[in-house]
């Protein structure tokens, strides 16, 4: 929490618009899908009830159903930003 207060707090800075500019798929874009994974599979879990996985014989309930749903969700999310957004180096 210190480190963002003084981010923001010292956002007028050239420096931090350009790392801004430069990787805002990875400061704005992954955290955002993090949530929109969380959320996605929160309100999966309360339309369908507890999640649970059988693949390949392997079976997955209680917490370790969401959670790879959740996984997947985000890798997912993180997969499509990195195809539309341009790389720079």
């Amino acid at each position: 929490m210190a480190a963002a207060a003084v981010w923001i707090a010292n956002f007028r800075a050239t420096w931090q618009i350009e790392i801004l500019r430069n990787h805002y798929a990875a400061i704005i874009g992954l955290p955002a899908a993090a949530a929109g994974a969380f959320v996605l599979i929160t309100l999966f879990r309360q339309v369908s009830g507890d999640i649970r996985v059988e693949l390949l014989g392997l079976k997955l309930e209680g917490a370790a159903g969401p959670l790879m749903f959740w996984v997947i969700c985000f890798l997912v999310m993180a997969l499509a930003i990195k195809m539309v957004w341009p790389m720079k180096s």
